[in-house]
């Protein structure tokens, strides 16, 4: 079984026998109704009779050891497309056995550090989104949400994922509500590398909109009560203040002979004298 992680795979395959017909080939799979023909061996020359386009420049042999019977083959440029399992099948010219060697071949590529974003927490975002976004690689991964310690089921996780020239994108949102600071990790795993990357985030507290609602239905009657008290008080004040006017007003018509009037006759007299 092959592991390819990088850009090329040796496909192995010997046989100590001169004179005789080799195939490569991959074999039928779900999707496929007949084997790929990968090369051909025979008379003495490689051929690429019958090759599938898909491997056509991508495929060669060690020429200096097929007389030495090592009909290796080297896939180059390996894409996922070219997962399956692959078969040699050697002819002998003066023997009806056929042996065949078989290698499966998986595909893995590895992908980008997760990123994780939250959505800040507000009444329209209630509660709290986390994403997590991550790239390039090969299949599709298992997603893992790890809250403080605590596994997330996947149930509680809604996983997207897209294919751009064969390499797979994935995006996973978990809605989480929290009362306290928690730290909250995504953990990508690829099942044919066997590798993990993970990122964490602290979510912060995040208040029920419960809480919130409470508070406006108080907030909201103070706001529309407020303006007819301070319209009261301004017509209080007022009615105080004409009140008091009409007052001096009165006390000035009722005054006594010593007073304002009997000061303007004594001027008069005064005058009168010089």
């Amino acid at each position: 079984m092959a592991w390819v992680k990088w850009r090329w795979i040796q496909l192995i395959a010997t046989y100590q026998e001169k004179d005789l017909r080799v195939f490569w080939q991959r074999e039928q799979s779900q999707g496929r109704s007949s084997s790929d023909v990968v090369l051909t061996f025979k008379q003495g020359i490689i051929t690429e009779m019958n090759q599938k386009d898909s491997f056509r420049g991508r495929v060669e042999v060690f020429p200096n050891e097929l007389t030495r019977g090592n009909f290796s083959l080297l896939l180059k440029s390996v894409r996922p497309a070219d997962v399956g399992q692959y078969e040699t099948i050697i002819v002998p010219e003066k023997n009806s056995n056929r042996p065949r060697c078989r290698t499966q071949l998986n595909v893995g590529a590895p992908f980008s550090k997760p990123r994780v974003t939250v959505e800040v927490c507000t009444e329209s975002t209630w509660p709290s989104e986390i994403r997590c976004e991550t790239w390039g690689g090969f299949p599709e991964p298992l997603i893992h949400w790890i809250v403080g310690t605590q596994a997330i089921d996947s149930d509680q996780v809604k996983t997207n994922s897209s294919t751009t020239n064969g390499s797979i994108s994935v995006t996973s949102i978990l809605h989480l509500w929290s009362q306290e600071e928690i730290p909250v990790t995504c953990i990508v795993e690829n099942p044919i590398l066997r590798t993990n990357e993970s990122s964490t985030q602290t979510i912060h507290h995040c208040e029920d909109p419960a809480v919130n609602l409470y508070g406006l239905l108080v907030l909201v009657p103070i706001l529309l009560i407020q303006p007819i008290l301070v319209y009261l008080f301004c017509f209080s004040k007022k009615k105080s203040a004409c009140r008091s006017t009409q007052e001096q007003a009165e006390e000035s018509t009722t005054a006594p002979p010593g007073g304002q009037g009997s000061q303007d006759n004594a001027n008069v007299t005064i005058h009168l004298l010089e």
